[in-house]
Parts: C-alpha cells; structure tokens; sequence
C-alpha cells in the first residue's frame, strides 16, 4: 500500500496490531489513540489471554474462568472500560 498512500491517519488504532505509529517514527504516519478506548489500550500479562476472556464475554461462554480474572486483575482500567461497555 505504501506506493499508492502517501499520508495515512489511524483513529483508534487496536492495540493487538503488530505495528503501531504513536511513537512518530514514520512522520507521514499519524496513530490517535483515546487512553479511554478499550481497542487501544495496551494490555498487561498474557495478551493473548485477555483477548480469549474478552471474547468469551461477548459470547456469553464463561469457559477458563481463572483466564478471565487474571485479565482483569492484570488491566483494571480495561476491565472498568469493558463493564461500561456492556452496560
């Protein structure tokens, strides 16, 4: 793609991408991220774990129950942000 676009904006970029632009390496590349938008927001521990318990809530499949505490003793703003969601 970098041969047809010149300048590229990402709004609310998933924090799981495996390239990011937020630290302004590449100047014709600009990552905005909200600290309050769950996609964005790092994840600390296991992130692949945390991805599979935020799945199995919007699921409804409660299946590796300790998976899902650990995510969210391991990201208590994400946890928070994510109640607010599914309220």
């Amino acid at each position: 793609m970098r041969a047809r676009v010149s300048r590229m904006v990402l709004l609310g970029h998933p924090w799981v991408a495996s390239t990011h632009y937020d630290d302004g390496h590449d100047p014709n590349v600009m990552e905005i991220n909200r600290r309050v938008d769950i996609i964005t927001r790092p994840l600390n521990g296991d992130a692949q774990g945390a991805v599979e318990a935020v799945e199995q809530i919007f699921q409804r499949k409660i299946g590796n129950i300790g998976k899902l505490v650990r995510a969210l003793v391991d990201n208590p703003l994400s946890a928070y942000l994510l109640a607010l969601t599914l309220m």
